[in-house]
């Protein structure tokens, strides 16, 4: 029995047995999204939060 994701797929994208390619293609796509996009943007979120909490500290400790 066939499942409905392999019908799909095959109709689609007319997968005939390669389906190890598409998995390493899948998983390049995903660590560049990653690396491109995920990774700077938590970066930059937790700059952003270092950021306040040094100039807390300031504001509550002048020297």
């Amino acid at each position: 029995m066939r499942h409905f994701s392999d019908l799909v797929l095959n109709k689609y994208f007319k997968l005939d047995g390669n389906s190890l390619a598409w998995v390493i293609i899948g998983g390049l796509i995903s660590s560049m999204f990653l690396t491109l996009i995920v990774v700077p943007f938590i970066n930059y979120i937790f700059d952003r939060i270092m950021q306040k909490s040094w100039q807390g500290r300031k504001e509550r400790n002048p020297d």
